[in-house]
This record gives C-alpha cells, sequence and structure tokens, in this order.
C-alpha cells in the first residue's frame, strides 16, 4: 500500500516572517502580535517571535513560556499527493495526532470538527501525563496538513490562560484556496508526533538564524 511521505521543506534558510499589528483584546494588553510566515503562506499571534526547527520532517515554530509552563507550536508537514475531499484520507492525517498522543500516554477527552477558509480540520484535546495538557488544531490544506498546539497544566488550559490558548489558536490565518475536488485511490499516513507530557524547557533553532522581526503596522482592527 503506497503511503503518504513526510518531505522535508525544501526551503534551507529561516522562514521570511514579519510581525503586524493586532487589536485583540488580549494582544492589546500583552505584547502579542501577528507574525506573517510569508513563504508558508500563513500567520499566527504569539507573545513573542518563535523559533523555528525540524522534528522527524515537520517544520516547527515555537514559543516557550517557562514561567506560564506553557508551550505554543505551529507547524506543517507536506504531503505526498492532497487528500482532496475524502474524508478517509483527511481523517487518516487527524489519527496520526491521536495515535501520537496515544503512544506517549495521552488521552483523547474532546475534539470537534473545525475549518479555515473552507479546509477541513479538527480540534482535540488531550490529559497527558504529570498534570499536563495539550489542545491541538490540525488543517488539510491542498498537500499540507497545518497543526498549532498548546501544550502546559490542565489548571492553565482550563483557567488561567485559557483566554490566551484560545486568541493562539483562533489566529491562524491561511493564504491558500480551497482546491478542485478530485478522486483519489486510498492512501495511508504516518504516525505524527505527539504533544509533549511537558514543555520543554529549551528550544534548539535551526541552523539557519531567525531574522529580525519588523513591525508593518496593518489595517485598524484587522488581523
Amino acid at each position: 500500500m503506497r503511503r503518504f511521505l513526510l518531505i522535508a521543506a525544501l526551503l534551507v534558510s529561516a522562514p521570511a516572517i514579519a510581525w503586524v499589528c493586532d487589536l485583540s483584546p488580549v494582544a492589546a494588553q500583552s505584547t502579542w502580535k501577528r507574525v506573517l510566515f510569508q513563504k508558508e503562506g500563513f500567520s499566527v499571534i504569539v507573545p513573542e517571535m518563535p523559533k523555528s526547527r525540524k522534528e522527524k520532517g515537520l517544520s516547527l515554530y515555537e514559543v516557550v513560556r517557562d514561567k506560564e509552563q506553557m508551550r505554543y507550536a505551529v507547524g506543517y508537514l507536506d504531503l505526498a499527493i492532497a487528500p482532496g475531499n475524502d474524508p478517509k484520507l483527511i481523517n487518516e492525517v487527524y489519527e496520526g495526532v491521536r495515535k501520537g498522543a496515544e503512544r506517549d500516554k495521552g488521552d483523547l477527552v474532546a475534539y470537534r470538527t473545525i475549518e479555515r477558509n473552507g479546509f477541513p480540520g479538527r480540534e482535540m484535546t488531550f490529559f497527558l501525563p504529570d498534570g499536563f495538557a495539550a489542545r491541538w488544531r490540525v488543517y488539510v490544506v491542498n498537500k499540507r496538513a497545518y497543526f498549532l498546539s498548546a501544550t502546559t497544566t490542565r489548571k492553565n488550559l482550563q483557567t488561567d490562560l485559557a483566554k490566551s490558548v484560545a486568541v493562539f489558536l483562533d489566529s491562524f490565518r491561511l493564504n491558500a484556496k480551497r482546491p478542485t475536488p478530485q478522486k483519489l485511490p486510498r492512501q495511508s499516513v504516518p504516525i505524527l508526533p505527539s504533544p509533549s507530557p511537558t514543555p520543554s524547557p529549551t528550544v534548539t533553532p535551526s541552523s539557519s538564524p531567525t531574522p529580525s522581526p519588523t513591525a508593518t503596522p496593518s489595517p485598524q482592527g484587522g488581523r
């Protein structure tokens, strides 16, 4: 049986990213701003400039907040073919996240169907060992799977930092058009890396340095 293959990003240089102003309620009271990943075709709101690294074929951009015991991550993996509108193929991408969490003793406690720009998605919440939890959002966009995750303590996820998690997850924006439906043969995908039980205290940056952010004003009230 043919399989989707994890393909490393072709760009070896640091992604073209820039700060842009954001006026969301949380961002207005803190240093949170939108980061635009121009070549990758998406943007997201984070409390500081993320650091990039590679992990098992995934391109990752992370912000670790040790004092808050919080890790925000956004990333993507390229697929061998586009799943199109085949629900079975799309579901295998979501199953990769679930199986990865299960392998590391993560329990799926909630999930719901979502979408972004007309592309299908899934939100999943996992309870992890030692009182931690992770909330994931995964979107299948043409030949790419995007994902966001917030990993922290269960208390933070449900109370103290619930608003910050919501701002981060809701802020994801895509620059992509919905593909033309196509009929594809059955495929399968590998298990994706699971949510880490604890936010890593250190993040190893990629070999290429992350460029200094530049402030780019956005239209008033826009994200």
